[in-house]
C-alpha cells in the first residue's frame, strides 16, 4: 500500500513500507491528512483491490490547535480538492478524536471499541465518542509533546508517562486489529518538538523542598531526552528541518511564516516567498525486518505561494527540489 506525507503520490515521494513511523521537526501541518488520504486511497498490496472498510483514526490534544495549524498553513491541494466527491468520500473515513490531557488519552485508548464486533463490557463504554464504525488500519497520534510543553507540565510528568502513551496506542491498535482482516495495522506519531523535549525520570519527592540538595542528589531531578526513549518503538524515524527561509518583500524574517497579509489591491500575499525543507528517514536497526531497505532516505522540497485564486486566500504548494 502506498503512503505519502505529500499531495502527490509519485514513486519519489512514497514512504517505505512500515508498521510504525515517527515524524519529528517542522513537517507540513497538512502531512497527517495527506498520509491518511494516501492510506485510504491505496490498494491491498496482495490483491490489488481497494479495501472499502478501511478507516483512519487521528488523535490530537486540541481541536483548536489542529484546525488553526491547517488553516494557517493553507494547503492549496486540500483547498482545491476538498469539495470533490472522491476527496469528500475519503475524508469521511477519517475519525478525529481529541484528548486534552495524557489522562484523557489513556482513558480514550482503553475504551476504544467496535460495537458491531464486540459488545461493550458495561453501559459506561457505550459512549459514541469512543465507538468506532470499523477498526482503523492506521492510527495517527498528533503532537503528544504539547501535553508536556509548559514548565509546570514538565515538572509534573515523567519520561515514562510519554512512553506509556505510545505503548498504550500500540496495545489499542493490536486489540482493534483482531476485528479486521488487515494483518498490519499501522501507527504513526507526528511530534514536532519531541527531539528537544526533556522529562524527569522520577517525580520529585513530596518532601524534597525541605531537604538539602546533598540529601537526595541530582538523580531525582535529572531530565532525559524523550526522543531517545520513544524512538525505539518505531520502525522508521523521519526528521524534517528548515534549510532556507526567504521572506516576501512585505514581511520581516521574524514574522510568523504561515500568516497572510493583504496587499494594496486586497490580494492575499504570504509573509514568505519560499521555505526549503529537508526530511531524513532512518530505519531502526533493532526492529528492521528482513530484506528491508536500510539506507537513509532524504527528500528536499520548497513550500511556495500558489497562484492567486479568486475568492480565497493564496495557498501553499510544494515544489520538489
Amino acid at each position: 500500500m502506498a503512503h505519502s506525507l505529500f499531495p502527490d503520490l509519485t514513486a519519489s515521494t512514497l514512504l517505505p513500507p512500515f508498521r510504525t513511523l515517527l515524524i519529528t521537526g517542522c513537517y507540513p501541518p497538512s502531512a497527517p491528512i495527506h498520509l491518511a488520504l494516501s492510506h485510504l486511497s491505496g490498494q491491498n498490496s496482495a490483491t490489488g483491490i481497494l479495501r472499502k472498510k478501511q478507516r483512519v483514526l487521528l488523535i490530537t490534544p486540541s481541536r483548536g490547535d489542529f484546525s488553526s495549524r491547517l488553516e494557517a498553513y493553507n494547503d492549496e491541494r486540500l483547498n482545491a480538492q476538498s469539495g470533490h466527491g472522491q476527496m469528500t468520500h475519503l475524508l469521511s473515513k477519517i475519525d478525529i478524536l481529541y484528548a486534552p490531557t495524557p489522562a484523557h488519552l489513556t482513558l480514550l485508548l482503553s475504551m476504544l471499541h467496535i460495537p458491531s464486533a464486540t459488545p461493550p463490557l458495561s453501559e459506561n463504554i457505550r459512549d459514541p465518542k469512543v465507538a468506532l464504525h470499523d477498526p482503523p488500519s492506521l492510527v495517527i497520534l498528533h503532537e503528544l509533546g504539547s501535553y508536556f510543553s509548559s514548565s509546570e507540565a514538565r515538572e509534573a510528568h515523567t519520561l515514562s508517562e510519554y512512553v506509556a502513551l505510545v505503548a498504550n496506542a500500540l496495545s489499542a491498535l493490536q486489540y482493534l486489529s483482531i476485528h479486521q482482516n488487515d494483518p498490519d495495522p499501522r501507527l504513526v506519531l507526528f511530534d514536532s518538538g519531541v527531539r528537544d523535549l526533556r522529562l524527569p525520570l522520577l517525580k520529585p519527592l513530596p518532601s524534597q523542598d525541605l531537604l538539602m540538595p546533598e540529601d537526595y542528589g541530582e538523580s531525582s531531578s535529572r531530565k532525559e531526552r524523550v526522543f531517545d526513549a520513544v524512538k525505539r518503538y518505531f520502525e522508521w524515524v523521519g526528521d524534517v528541518e528548515l534549510l532556507e527561509y526567504i521572506p516576501s518583500s512585505r514581511s520581516s524574517p521574524f514574522e510568523i511564516p504561515m500568516d497572510i497579509d493583504e496587499d494594496e489591491d486586497g490580494a492575499p500575499e504570504p509573509l514568505y516567498t519560499s521555505k526549503t525543507h529537508r526530511m531524513t528517514l532512518v530505519v531502526n536497526p533493532s526492529i528492521r525486518r528482513s530484506g528491508q531497505h536500510t539506507e537513509p532516505i532524504v527528500w528536499e522540497w520548497a513550500e511556495k505561494a500558489a497562484k492567486k485564486v479568486p475568492s480565497r486566500k493564496r495557498g501553499v504548494v510544494i515544489v520538489w527540489e
